[in-house]
């Protein structure tokens, strides 16, 4: 999505000379703030100082971070004389007095840095400050309503450390909120230049919308995450051979899975033991409706299904029919490295890529809303004949039919979710 209307808002602001309020950018972690409001500051040509206020704790930390984002101890001889001040860590005895020279440079230099800054500042992490809100809107203050200064907040106001007090006191410094979104299109153009493996990129690129609709579905806006998966899975789909990409709806749900756990994975929401170990949904079939009915959820299962929720297309499951199969997932996923032939062969087991003839009846029937209605019917009416004649007779295909049997609700589940 494009932010061109806010872009033409903080434009806008950095044209004015005395505002008279400070301009928030509000989005969540990883959406883009800075980047966004670097690139507009460098196309208008503004000359702005940009700081962090991450762990910043004290009114003097807040005073020394602007100091150290101006650049005005630069090379000349106020950097000089200022290393040469904050140089000498000992102290200097004035009769019982100690006076330390370090600490008497970095203050004078506060001070002169402090009145050379320039019109437009930027204050980034306003969240993750350690100040109390009331007191870093004080500090912010006296550059808006008394040195006229442009003031630009970057924030993921959700997060607030002191959400109640950063809504109640927002109105007396904070005359405008941009609430930015996620420019997806726009970070994958820089992303492709990133990507070495060519086959990979090409993959990928053909499948943007993918991409996207997988993206929105994690629902965290969250560019970093989606990037850096971005950048893994094309190194996965690298390793693929050209018959391989060929079997393209396996390639379209292995890319899904793969970015929907990438995501989890790095963001959180899942860990080592969903991936190692991932609950099954469905490990209730023996059970009698009573029991499956006083049995809850543990949070390992609720983390997992919230993910299996969001990415209705993708595998998530590690069933005998996943794309991605557990072993591929932690190689990737946890240790971040797999060897070609590693990822080559473990795919291959999947049946995924191999025609739909050549499948095992098991796995099409486990995997039953892959396969066309005809060919779907002569399916059943085979394994139905098979187990009448008593011809199946290998364990894990014996399990394979008697699961897909005993879950029909789970198999009406997921064919109206795949018809929508």
């Amino acid at each position: 999505m494009s932010n061109e209307t806010d872009k033409a808002v903080v434009e806008a602001y950095l044209k004015q000379k005395d505002p008279g309020y400070a301009l928030l950018i509000d989005a969540p972690w990883g959406a883009g703030k800075t980047h966004f409001i670097k690139s507009v500051i460098k196309s208008s040509a503004s000359d702005a100082i940009y700081a962090t206020l991450y762990d910043v704790h004290s009114s003097d930390a807040f005073d020394w971070a602007l100091v150290r984002a101006s650049n005005t101890l630069g090379s000349g001889r106020f950097g000089k004389a200022f290393d040469m001040l904050t140089g000498a860590v000992g102290n200097t005895k004035a009769g019982d007095v100690n006076v330390n020279l370090g600490n008497l440079g970095k203050a004078a230099f506060t001070e002169y840095a402090l009145r050379k800054l320039s019109n437009t500042l930027i204050f980034d992490d306003i969240e993750r400050c350690g100040l109390s809100h009331k007191q870093l809107s004080g500090l912010i203050n006296r550059f808006v309503e008394h040195q006229g200064k442009r003031v630009l907040l970057l924030a993921n106001s959700e997060k607030h450390s002191d959400r109640d007090s950063f809504d109640t006191r927002r109105e007396k410094l904070i005359g405008q909120t941009v609430t930015l979104k996620a420019d997806l299109d726009a970070a994958l153009v820089g992303v492709w230049a990133k990507i070495t493996n060519d086959q990979g990129k090409a993959e990928l690129q053909a499948r943007q919308h993918l991409i996207k609709e997988t993206f929105e579905e994690a629902g965290h806006q969250n560019l970093r995450l989606i990037l850096r998966a971005v950048h893994d899975c094309a190194v996965m789909l690298g390793a693929l051979t050209k018959e391989m990409l060929e079997f393209e709806e396996s390639v379209d749900r292995l890319i899904r899975t793969h970015l929907a756990l990438h995501m989890a994975y790095h963001g959180g929401e899942i860990g080592k033991d969903e991936l190692s170990d991932p609950p099954v949904k469905w490990s209730g079939v023996f059970r009698d409706k009573d029991e499956k009915d006083s049995v809850k959820p543990s949070q390992h299962e609720l983390r997992f299904g919230v993910v299996r929720s969001n990415h209705l297309k993708a595998d998530i499951e590690t069933s005998s029919g996943s794309v991605f199969p557990l072993e591929l997932r932690h190689a990737l996923l946890v240790d971040g490295y797999a060897p070609k032939e590693q990822i080559r062969e473990t795919l291959a087991k999947t049946n995924r890529f191999k025609e739909r003839k050549k499948r095992p009846d098991s796995f099409r029937m486990m995997n039953w809303y892959d396969e066309p209605v005809k060919e779907l019917t002569e399916l059943i009416a085979r394994v139905d004949s098979d187990i009448n004649r008593h011809s199946i007779i290998e364990p894990d295909e014996i399990l394979c039919v008697f699961f897909c049997k005993k879950t029909d609700d789970r198999t009406q589940f997921v064919r109206s979710k795949r018809l929508c």
